[in-house]
């Protein structure tokens, strides 16, 4: 045996005896395994400690729930990786439920029950709606969403979904990932319908869980084969549907977490990814979203500071660096970032777009994806409104692109379902010009019709104000 593995094999026998040690002095020990957190569920008291002891060959970084937000109890956060063999330890000075994850790796997860009250099985809502603590009502409702993606029919998991999805907006993309993890099952049983609207929801959430569990499951190739199957109400949706299908593809492609010798090496994680995205056969524009789901995972590492990665001033530059026929998706996927890096400085987003010294298409391109990272959705339409006049005051070129990033954001993000009422609303009622208010309706309709059934187009068009409607194809006859 090599003298480094025979090292490695006696950190970890005294790092198992230590572990048992402390449980019979009564400490409460979470190991964190290849295979997951062992034990996933810890019963303690209000104050007392939990240990993490990473016996992993890659950091671990334990978590509360949701992913990547951390809200359920903030402080429940080690905020940086415990390297292999070392251990991290947090007094829970709450009572409650309380999910966790690895950060690094968010498909491992647990429950700590602090105190008495055990709702870790739970499989009726009414129980989480029925506590005080706001915090709590969200984690419980967590829980409970994850322990009906179990077993729950997808029909009846994404009815759930749908509206728990708008009550808890901050757990909305960690929702949509285990009713991707639903769905997957549903699919292997052989009884997965077409999947609608509820894929473009929560920032496309479902296609994440769906996807990483598939390429766990069966590889890349099978999810290409899966994405290439896909089907939908209409020939829009099933373009969207495939599209979604392709950028899951592309997140999964980036390893998580990368090799320790990859670390902070953008190009050493990014080729391999890009290689196979090339294998991807049909319309163009399945190859691309795979792309931009590669850039997409590499984004969040350097936003995150995962892996040696940072977002700055110069991560642009990353893209400079990339073949050619990959450097327009690089750069349109890599400024989605910016404006929070900016802390939604419009002036200084503009400015260092400019920096990058891209050519007038383009960066009219990319300011279009930095500004739809810079409306705020929970803001007002008239606070929307006067994100737009700030635009025109930089350059009245970028007004109308302001406009569009607006409802962008609304349809991507908004409530399922019902995304196009506060859309409507800010066509509506922010002082656009006709002209401009014309665009803005044509451009609500634009997304009205890859989300939804055909049946539904005519209830959504009649609330648009008959002067623009008239004049809309989107809009069926009534």
């Amino acid at each position: 045996m090599k003298r480094w593995l025979r090292w490695i094999v006696v950190a970890i026998t005294l790092c198992i005896l230590a572990s048992i040690a402390l449980w019979y002095s009564h400490q409460h020990i979470v190991l964190r395994l290849p295979s997951g957190f062992f034990p996933s569920t810890v019963y303690i008291q209000k104050n007392e400690p939990i240990t993490f002891i990473n016996l992993t060959l890659q950091p671990s970084w334990p978590a509360a729930g949701p992913h990547p937000t951390h809200t359920n109890y903030p402080d429940f956060d080690a905020h940086k990786g415990i390297t292999p063999l070392y251990y991290w330890t947090f007094i829970f000075a709450q009572e409650g439920a309380f999910t966790f994850h690895d950060h690094y790796a968010p498909e491992i997860t647990g429950i700590v029950i602090s105190g008495s009250h055990d709702i870790s099985h739970i499989t009726d809502q009414s129980v989480c709606t029925a506590l005080q603590d706001k915090q709590q009502e969200a984690s419980c409702i967590e829980i409970y969403f994850r322990n009906i993606t179990k077993t729950a029919e997808y029909q009846q998991a994404r009815a759930i979904y749908e509206d728990i999805a708008i009550r808890y907006p901050d757990s909305c993309h960690s929702f949509s990932h285990d009713l991707g993890k639903n769905a997957y099952k549903a699919y292997l049983e052989g009884t997965l319908p077409n999947i609608g609207q509820e894929a473009s929801s929560c920032a496309y959430g479902l296609w994440h869980g769906f996807t990483n569990a598939m390429q766990s499951d069966r590889g890349f190739d099978a999810s290409k084969e899966f994405c290439a199957s896909m089907n939908g109400a209409s020939n829009e949706l099933r373009t969207v549907n495939q599209m979604n299908c392709y950028h899951g593809i592309g997140i999964g492609l980036i390893p998580d977490p990368p090799s320790p010798n990859n670390w902070g090496k953008f190009g050493a994680l990014v080729d391999p990814a890009t290689a196979f995205c090339d294998t991807i056969q049909g319309d163009p524009l399945y190859k691309e979203r795979c792309l931009t789901g590669v850039f997409h995972a590499m984004t969040t590492y350097m936003v995150n500071h995962l892996y040696g990665f940072a977002y700055d001033e110069h991560a642009l530059s990353n893209c400079r660096e990339q073949k050619p026929e990959y450097q327009y998706t690089c750069f349109i996927t890599l400024v989605s970032a910016l404006p929070k890096f900016t802390n939604r400085d419009v002036q200084r987003t503009v400015s260092i777009l400019q920096e990058s010294n891209p050519s007038k298409e383009l960066f009219n391109d990319m300011f279009m994806n930095a500004a739809i990272m810079l409306v705020d959705t929970e803001s007002s339409v008239e606070e929307m409104g006067s994100f737009v006049e700030k635009c025109d005051t930089i350059n009245s070129d970028l007004r109308q692109i302001c406009i569009k990033a607006v409802i962008n954001n609304l349809f991507a993000n908004g409530s399922p379902g019902k995304e196009y009422l506060k859309a409507f609303k800010f066509c509506s009622e922010t002082g656009l010009n006709p002209i401009e208010q014309s665009s803005c309706f044509s451009e609500s309709m634009s997304y009205v019709i890859r989300m939804y059934a055909q049946e539904k187009l005519i209830g959504v068009c009649d609330l648009i104000p008959s002067t623009y409607r008239q004049n809309m194809s989107q809009c069926p006859l009534s």
